[in-house]
C-alpha cells in the first residue's frame, strides 16, 4: 500500500514558481517573476489548468506582471477564452481582468463579450465576478454605442441590455450622459 503513495508523490515534484505562487507574500511573488522571465510561460499555463491551489494564483499574480496587450499572454488569448467558463468564480474574475487588458480580435471579442455577459446576468455569481464583468461590459458599450439600444443616441438615458438585470430583486439601470457612463443605480439608489 505505501508503495502506491510513494509511486504518485514521485510523479510529481512541484517547481520552484509553483512553491512560491504558496509559500510567498504577492511583492515576492512578482520579484520572482522579474527574476525568472520563464516563470510568466509557467503562470499563463497554470492560469488556463485545474491544478489548484496554483491556477487562481497564477491568473491573480498574471493579471499583475503583465502588460496592457502583454505580447507574452497574446498566443494564450483562445485558451484563456475556453478556460474561463469551467473555472470556479474567483478564477473567472481573475481571467476577465486578464483578458480586459488585452487587445481581441473580433471573434475573440465577441466570444468574450458574450461569456462576460452570461456571468453578470448569473445572480447566483459572487458579487466580484459580477463587478469586473460589468466593468467589462461597460468599456464595450464606450467602445461599440450601438450598445446601448434605443437608437444609440446622445438623447438615450439608459442602456436597455443592462436594465434587465436585477441583483436579488433590485433592477439595475445605468445613467449616460455626453461624457460616457455616470452613474450605477440598484434599486433607485445611486451607487457612484
Amino acid at each position: 500500500m505505501g508503495g502506491g503513495w510513494i509511486e504518485i508523490a514521485s510523479c510529481y515534484m512541484e517547481t520552484g514558481f509553483e512553491r512560491v505562487l504558496v509559500d510567498a507574500y504577492k511583492a515576492e511573488m512578482v520579484a520572482y517573476i522579474g527574476a525568472h522571465p520563464e516563470a510568466m510561460e509557467e503562470a499563463i499555463g497554470l492560469a488556463v489548468t485545474d491544478r489548484q491551489p496554483y491556477a487562481w494564483r497564477s491568473a491573480w499574480l498574471l493579471e499583475s506582471c503583465m502588460q496592457d496587450n502583454d505580447s507574452r499572454v497574446r498566443t494564450a488569448v483562445d485558451n484563456l477564452l475556453a478556460a474561463l467558463p469551467t473555472k470556479a468564480d474567483g478564477h473567472q474574475r481573475e481571467l476577465i481582468k486578464i483578458l480586459s487588458r488585452m487587445d481581441l480580435r473580433d471573434d475573440q471579442e465577441g466570444t468574450f463579450f458574450n461569456l462576460v455577459v452570461g456571468l453578470w446576468e448569473d445572480v447566483h455569481k459572487k458579487p466580484a465576478v459580477r463587478c469586473v464583468a460589468l466593468k467589462f461590459i461597460l468599456k464595450m458599450v464606450e467602445k461599440y454605442p450601438d450598445l446601448r439600444g434605443g437608437g444609440g443616441g446622445e438623447s438615450d438615458d439608459s442602456i436597455p441590455i443592462l436594465e434587465t438585470a436585477v441583483i436579488g430583486r433590485a433592477p439595475v439601470g445605468l445613467q449616460a450622459d455626453g461624457a460616457g457612463i455616470s452613474g450605477l443605480m440598484v434599486g433607485g439608489e445611486d451607487l457612484t
